[in-house]
């Protein structure tokens, strides 16, 4: 469709005249994703947030550039090890660590510190679907028993829905408590999972969900069924159906084994998580309720914006946009003002300054923050 749109083709597809609109579960509410002085600085691109949350985590892991840029590529080259055993993955190759973070024409820098081959392939061609249903509807139905997988615990939550609230970056305390829900209500421990898929539109979603689980960095089971969002395809919002079926099979194929699958949305704003199982339910499941789970998020501390900032600050986080050309073309810093206040802005567009971001650290840089008509520019002393 893509390409047809790009060489002016018409494509011949009729709509159904028997066609009607679909019920939505619950109603769209057109609920924005980020307020508007993160729209104006860029800070609504996936490609350019999450390489933000990426460096925050470096520096909590206390990595240096080349360090923590080998973990990423160990971690997602795993995933293609995944990938490549799955048919219905978009990408079977396997690639090495290099091959994932070393700047090639055909791997180019994206957002610092991310290259292509670690972005979620959006442009794919696939389809999920999925039965739930009752026991008694299945009974009626005659599904054999070998076939059912049991929903033993889920939960959701969403952290500080603006990324400029959050106090910290690359920790989410919604996924913990989500997992911890949903994991209690199924009666198992992280250790107990056999099966995992973490949701993995970018390195740092794995790793985050990775450690806000317990799982160690060393663990050997696989973090994916499916192979992630880079390799075996993200479509569009639909990604979490199809990790959900490829868990369904794999569950069908080891009964008894217990599994676990995580959602993303929006900026590492919204989480699931389900534990599932070929294994029967002893008892009623417990009503799906995260009230709780959303009330203990809504208790913690967040941030005050200024979208319009004036005066000495300080980076909290930062990322450095490329274009095709792979040269660096856009800084984006979130900062903090003297009153506590959080940012954003963009750097000055000189590019010396912008390729010492990405050979320098510059979390913690001190500088000043002006703002016009709410364009926002932070210039380092």
């Amino acid at each position: 469709m893509l390409q047809a749109r790009k060489a002016g083709i018409s494509l011949d597809w009729k709509a159904s005249t028997k066609r009607e609109d679909p019920e939505r579960f619950p109603p769209l509410t057109g609920v924005e994703g980020a307020c508007e002085t993160e729209h104006i600085h860029g800070i609504s691109l996936p490609a350019n947030v999450y390489p933000m949350f990426e460096n925050s985590l470096r520096r909590i892991y206390g990595d240096d550039h080349a360090t923590h840029q080998q973990k990423i590529g160990e971690l997602m080259s795993s995933l293609t090890r995944v990938a490549s055993q799955n048919p219905l993955a978009w990408f079977r190759d396997i690639l090495a660590p290099e091959e994932i973070i070393t700047v090639t024409p055909e791997n180019r820098n994206t957002a610092f510190p991310y290259t292509k081959r670690m972005n979620a392939m959006l442009f794919v061609n696939q389809s999920a679907a999925l039965v739930v249903t009752s026991q008694e509807q299945a009974d009626r139905m005659g599904i054999a028993r070998s076939k059912r997988v049991y929903l033993h615990g889920y939960a959701e939550a969403h952290d500080h829905w603006n990324v400029l609230s959050r106090e910290e970056y690359g920790v989410s305390p919604a996924i913990r408590v989500v997992a911890q829900k949903a994991l209690g209500d199924a009666g198992k421990t992280i250790e107990e999972i056999d099966f995992f898929d973490l949701y993995s539109c970018f390195p740092v979603s794995v790793q985050v969900t990775r450690d806000m689980l317990g799982i160690p960095a060393d663990d050997p089971r696989p973090l994916s069924v499916t192979g992630g969002l880079p390799y075996f395809g993200g479509p569009g919002n639909n990604y979490v159906m199809h990790s959900m079926a490829q868990m369904v099979q794999l569950l069908r194929a080891n009964p008894g084994k217990f599994g676990l699958v995580t959602g993303n949305s929006f900026y590492m704003t919204k989480h699931s998580t389900a534990v599932c199982s070929t294994e029967p339910l002893h008892g009623p499941l417990n009503i799906i309720n995260s009230s709780e789970c959303q009330q203990h998020v809504d208790s913690l501390p967040a941030r005050q914006i200024n979208p319009e900032p004036s005066g000495p600050a300080v980076v909290d986080t930062y990322t450095v946009v490329y274009n095709r050309e792979n040269e660096p073309q856009t800084g984006i810093v979130i900062g903090t003002t003297r009153d506590g206040r959080r940012f954003a802005a963009y750097t000055p567009a000189d590019r010396d300054l912008l390729v010492s971001m990405t050979q320098e650290e510059f979390y913690g840089v001190k500088g000043t923050v002006i703002s016009k008509e709410k364009v926002n520019t932070f210039t380092p002393d």
